[in-house]
């Protein structure tokens, strides 16, 4: 008879993605770093976000979070910086506007699991801190104050 600590070890691990889904992850944040970085050079901190970055993702739900953040000596606003980012990323990839982030739907024709999409959130860095602002395109407030974790990394054997 197992635990429930020895099933719960069992599905956690059942859930882990394989190398060919963590290759593919990076292959895509690559291409979308890549991508921004021809626009907007090296100023903007881009980086894994979210269960990426927290190593929590799994089989079942999985996506990929991008964080593009600029430093808080740009003149822009951060529904300037927003805008020119979606305008950007439009260019090559069909999105869906999300309240803090531009979703990527459309992944250049490569075979993903249903539902897997790239969010890229645009946002500025807070003078002297970690902090940043990101401009929300519904709601209440204009802007959401977040934090860049020191460490964002994906687990395993991906390389950021």
């Amino acid at each position: 008879m197992k635990t429930i600590e020895t099933f719960l070890k069992e599905l956690l691990e059942s859930q882990e993605l394989n190398q060919e889904q963590l290759d593919a992850l990076e292959e895509h944040r690559i291409e979308v770093t890549d991508f921004l970085r021809d626009k907007f050079g090296l100023d903007p901190v881009i980086k894994f976000a979210g269960s990426a970055a927290k190593g929590t993702m799994n089989q079942d739900s999985y996506d990929l979070d991008i964080v593009c953040y600029f430093p808080s000596s740009d003149s822009r606003t951060l529904k300037e910086i927003r805008t020119a980012v979606s305008d950007h990323l439009k260019t090559k990839y069909s999105i869906f506007e999300k309240a803090s982030a531009e979703r990527i739907i459309d992944l250049n024709d490569s075979v993903e699991p249903s539902n897997y999409h790239i969010d890229v959130v645009p946002g500025r860095f807070i003078q002297d801190t970690k902090d940043v602002f990101i401009y929300l395109a519904s709601g209440d407030k204009e802007r959401l104050k977040t934090n860049l974790k020191p460490t964002l990394n994906i687990s395993r054997t991906v390389n950021v």
